[in-house]
């Protein structure tokens, strides 16, 4: 058993350190492809969905560094900031979709969530009911755990991330006693057809 443990702890640790070569190799010193401005802030489904290298640059942090202008400071900064939210995102909905064993600790899939339609909540106006799986997460002690606290973002899809809806969750208040809590869209994305 100790053998299998250490096997799988040196996998763990060749796939993060292939991840992060991946990051650095994938820093461009090249001009951008684009322009940062016609970058939409929320990702296509095809974006999130590739596996095409992003383009970034270094953030320069050496003495005597210097942007060559202002858009070439908000250039880095704002792709930068992109990836570090997508990022994880991606990587978190790529591992799920690939069925792979390793499990990836930026992001959490409940599985078996039932949708219990929309309801007027005098606070923050319409927010659907979710409700998670008894069997699963039922014994999870809600009132002790970080998970799906206020403001969390949430993927909703029932279809493999073709498509999928952007919440955040507004009321977990009777997550203990039933499993159910709300949250309002965010926004939704669909994948192109090419």
């Amino acid at each position: 058993m100790h053998a299998t443990v250490v096997k799988k702890a040196e996998y763990i640790y060749q796939h993060e350190q292939e991840k992060i070569q991946m990051k650095k190799s994938s820093i461009e010193l090249r001009p951008p492809p684009d322009n940062f401005r016609l970058l939409k802030l929320i990702p296509s489904m095809n974006e999130i969905l590739s596996r095409d290298p992003v383009y970034l640059r270094q953030n320069i942090v050496e003495q005597g560094g210097s942007y060559e202008n202002s858009n070439h400071y908000l250039d880095i900064h704002f792709r930068l900031l992109r990836e570090d939210f997508l990022g994880p995102l991606r990587d978190g909905i790529q591992t799920y979709l690939s069925k792979s064993s390793n499990k990836n600790t930026d992001v959490r899939i409940y599985e078996n969530v039932y949708s219990l339609g929309p309801k007027l909540n005098l606070r923050c106006g319409l927010v659907y009911g979710l409700q998670l799986d008894k069997k699963k997460f039922g014994k999870i002690q809600w009132s002790n755990s970080r998970r799906l606290i206020y403001g969390s973002l949430l993927a909703l899809t029932s279809d493999q991330f073709h498509s999928c809806i952007f919440v955040t969750v507004e009321d977990r208040s009777n997550i203990e006693k039933d499993l159910i809590l709300y949250v309002r869209i965010s926004f939704s994305i669909k994948e192109k057809s090419e």
